[in-house]
């Protein structure tokens, strides 16, 4: 006997499949409503037919927390939404793929790197502009330089970055839409 039949003694293995997957998709739905939520908790504004998606992707929360603010009340005409899990942003992003203008992708993220996640976006959406922003020194990395030339990498960011920069560049980008 699993722990799962001690839970569900009555319940089938094709509907306790159902019940594990319905969870995944409310812990998903979770995820997305709070990245929809201003900072009083309060619902924002939502696709408008004017505004384009721009997201915020880094394992950090204090960073994804910060740019969503900081985007959110500076750059108008967008809705910004923030993960620290890039393959629920991929999800999101393969959900809502026509709607979006812009990805800014951390680097180093566990699961799927910001070279893997931008690469993915690039090839569902070529229109979708990209960011690629990390502390590190990625210029001399192989992978990033093909990407860059492929034009999978629209543009680039190091961290620590100043608010009015991160304002410029993600104007930048979607002036070129």
């Amino acid at each position: 006997m699993t722990q799962a039949d001690n839970f569900y003694p009555n319940i089938n293995l094709q509907t306790l499949n159902v019940i594990k997957n319905l969870t995944r998709l409310v812990a998903y739905i979770d995820i997305s409503w709070n990245s929809c939520l201003d900072s009083s908790g309060r619902p924002e504004p939502w696709m408008s037919a004017n505004n384009r998606i721009v997201s915020i992707v880094d394992d950090d929360l204090a960073t994804t927390n910060l740019f969503h603010e900081a985007l959110s009340e500076n750059i108008d005409s967008v809705n910004v939404v923030s993960f620290t899990d890039p393959v629920i942003a991929l999800e999101h992003f393969s959900d809502n793929k026509d709607a979006y203008a812009l990805v800014i992708a951390d680097l180093r993220m566990p699961g799927l790197n910001g070279l893997e996640l931008l690469k993915k976006v690039k090839t569902s959406n070529p229109n979708v502009r990209t960011i690629l922003m990390s502390a590190y020194n990625f210029e001399e990395d192989i992978l990033f330089l093909k990407y860059m030339e492929e034009g999978i990498i629209d543009s680039t960011i190091e961290k620590p970055v100043t608010m009015n920069r991160l304002y410029q560049r993600v104007r930048e980008e979607l002036d070129v839409n």
